[in-house]
């Protein structure tokens, strides 16, 4: 009886071993692919594609979808902006560029102190592209040339195209919960000049632009040196 038991035993271990090796010869075992993190032409279309949709949507002022499409570096640009309405004396808000003068202002005059504060930085991304301060005129004409890829760190970049003309800034993305985000932080001064010099073009300055802003904003009350003051 236990020779029978032993013979059994050696038989099933004989048969494993024979599917072991027959799989190895055949390669009938089934392997996993390897997907890329990065092809080329699967993904420089999607990589178009999001910085084609986020030009769209803040044009139509859908903060939340924009802010669901930037990326960190974007949003921290945003959540310092939100620092200055509550920090920033008159000195530090006039050294700034026009828009970001604008969105800080025209935010202290409009918005209730206490529940910006409750806001994290991509809900306040979504207050200013809801409120309208991204103009056509100053993302309209905005490309971007070739895209490449770096391996090492998992991101994409393209170097900004405005108005036909290369620049020495670009977007760069990262591909989060399968979708290509951008950050746009290096080409904010662009588009802040794009908007400068359209006022100008159109025979204004951007001073006096600031002011007519403003004022509307405020009742066309003059902006007292309170708004200009930190609001804590």
């Amino acid at each position: 009886m236990k020779s029978v038991f032993i013979s059994a035993l050696t038989l099933l271990l004989l048969s494993v071993v024979l599917v072991g090796c027959s799989e190895k010869a055949t390669g009938s075992k089934e392997e996993k692919a390897v997907v890329p993190a990065y092809s080329a032409d699967t993904d420089n279309p999607l990589i178009l594609k999001s910085l084609e949709d986020y030009k769209e949507l803040a044009l139509q002022g859908s903060g939340d979808k924009v802010a669901a499409l930037l990326r960190k570096p974007t949003l921290d640009y945003y959540q310092g902006l939100r620092q200055a309405i509550f920090d920033e004396n008159k000195e530090q808000v006039q050294s700034r560029s026009f828009v970001d003068q604008v969105i800080i202002i025209r935010t202290r005059i409009l918005a209730d102190m206490e529940t910006l504060a409750k806001l994290d930085s991509a809900q306040f991304t979504s207050y200013v592209y809801r409120s309208g301060y991204v103009a056509k005129s100053s993302i309209s004409h905005h490309g971007m040339g070739e895209i490449t890829y770096d391996e090492a760190t998992k991101e994409a970049k393209a170097p900004a195209v405005i108005n036909g003309e290369l620049q020495n800034a670009y977007y760069t993305f990262k591909k989060e919960d399968n979708i290509w985000k951008v950050d746009i932080s290096q080409v904010i001064p662009l588009v802040n000049e794009a908007m400068e010099n359209d006022i100008r073009d159109n025979g204004g300055s951007p001073e006096r632009m600031l002011y007519l802003t403003l004022l509307s904003a405020n009742s066309d009350q003059e902006i007292s040196e309170k708004l200009w003051g930190p609001q804590r």
